[in-house]
């Protein structure tokens, strides 16, 4: 009898894994094209390759029909290449394109085969490999309200707006620059409390020895130093939200007051003999893991289980490659740059990875990249204006607005392109060579080397020497 039953159950397993891979449609996804981001999805079906050209007509983006892709591309051949999937790998093919086919950025020679491959452009033209469209084909990406709305935003806003409206405290888990504090934001702003105060906190920046008293207030004499009554972080922001930042650095003891307040939804200062009634709705976020934390002893299994009511876990930006395109074209709005991207440079920042501080590190290379595509007076922000990638940590995270953190931008970039000029300058002893390497005019190339000391003469490039 048991035999019986498992037999069957391994045939309805075999026939259920069937029927998933019968819904698993491979695509390319077209996200950058005629100088903007889009999101257009185009099935890849084994036995039935696509091609890709350029639409004659012009005046659309993308067109799709009968296994061609039509491209409104000017830089795109009438039939630039195939692009094949057989249930296991992807087959790419030029066709003889005038401007190439590349592939994780390589021009591609002829075919190529690839078991995962991520970037594809042809001519101006980007597009994502994916092994499953379902995901594409629900949601689409847009800009609103001076931020990208990505495919799994709309999912994840209504698990936060459901929770906030039930009372539920909220943990928000992700790497560094993905989001976390817009979504708490978002969290307060659907919760009962909305009207009251958002109070944020970085719990990585609370020294331990006044941990406590910053957290839960002090009573005067509690202590040297206490010299008036403090109400506290907590009790600030009593009829409002609580934005735990970094909550996986608090210490033990800590841990253990804050628990008894989501426990009892009470306050007591330190130094005080009767506890605060607060009303008030907790968002924590880490970019721990905090259930390892916990098998090392080192955060409360019962705290976690308070604080995560609702985990919400944000992916890292190369887990959303879709959006890069959305975001490039966002920062340039906000710091006011009027110079288009060139394929190549979003396709180099599709490719990069922004592992450790995700959108806040693209938001600073793309404006470091406007400022230096504007000092080269160049007609486009291209990738020779794209610091590499070895060097990208050096500038200091922008904590203020696009537009007031810009002049500060403006001197790093300007320092950033006459080091890559005076480093292409010695390397060809030739002033226009070297400008041509960083993107630079010939005559913007040589008042920035004599600014550098160096003076070329205005002839073949040659040089008289330096300073």
């Amino acid at each position: 009898m048991t035999t019986a039953v498992t037999g069957a159950e391994t045939l309805e397993d075999k026939l259920e894994a069937e029927r998933r891979r019968e819904a698993i449609v491979p695509a390319i996804v077209l996200i950058f094209a005629a100088g903007k981001p889009c999101c257009e999805v185009v099935p890849v079906r084994a036995g039935a390759p696509v091609r890709l050209g350029r639409d004659k007509l012009g005046g659309r983006i993308f067109a799709f029909a009968d296994g061609h892709v039509r491209l409104a591309d000017g830089l795109v051949s009438g039939h630039h290449a195939d692009v094949s999937h057989d249930g296991e790998a992807w087959t790419v093919r030029d066709n003889a394109s005038r401007n190439s086919t590349y592939v994780e950025g390589q021009r591609v020679d002829g075919s190529v085969r690839l078991g995962a491959p991520t970037v594809l452009r042809v001519g101006g033209s980007i597009f994502l490999f994916v092994p499953d469209s379902v995901r594409f084909r629900r949601s689409s990406i847009t800009i609103e309200g001076g931020r990208v709305r990505g495919l799994d935003t709309s999912a994840l806003e209504a698990a936060l707006e459901s929770a906030a409206r039930a009372g539920m405290n909220v943990l928000i888990s992700g790497e560094s620059g993905t989001g976390k504090e817009a979504m708490a934001r978002r969290f307060h702003l659907a919760g009962p409390h909305c009207a009251g105060p958002f109070i944020d906190v970085n719990c990585a920046a609370i020294p331990l020895a006044i941990a406590e008293a910053e957290l839960f207030g002090v009573r005067k004499g509690a202590f040297s130093g206490a010299t008036a009554d403090r109400p506290g972080i907590i009790a600030a922001a009593d009829g409002g939200t609580l934005f735990l930042d970094e909550v996986g650095e608090l210490e033990l003891s800590v841990q253990a007051k804050l628990l008894r307040v989501l426990e009892t939804r009470r306050v007591q200062a330190v130094g005080a003999t009767t506890q605060r009634a607060v009303q008030v709705l907790i968002c924590a976020a880490t970019l721990r893991d905090l259930e390892a934390a916990v098998e090392r002893g080192s955060f409360r299994a019962d705290l976690l289980a308070r604080l995560a009511q609702r985990p919400i876990e944000l992916a890292p930006l190369r887990s959303r490659r879709e959006e890069i395109p959305f975001f490039v074209q966002l920062i340039l709005d906000q710091v006011g740059c009027k110079l288009p991207p060139s394929a190549r440079f979003v396709e180099a920042c599709v490719l990069r990875s922004w592992a450790g501080r995700n959108v806040r590190m693209l938001t600073t290379e793309v404006t470091l990249a406007a400022e230096a595509a504007g000092l080269a007076e160049a007609p486009e922000v291209s990738e020779l204006h794209l610091r590499p990638e070895r060097v990208m940590s050096t500038p200091p995270e922008p904590t203020a607005p696009l537009q007031s953190s810009a002049p500060v931008a403006i001197r790093t970039a300007r320092e950033q392109l006459a080091a890559r000029l005076l480093e292409a300058y010695k390397k060809t002893g030739n002033a226009i060579e070297a400008g041509k390497l960083v993107g630079l005019k010939k005559s913007r190339a040589y008042e920035l080397l004599t600014e550098l000391g160096v003076r070329p003469r205005k002839g073949d490039g040659e040089t008289d020497g330096e300073a």
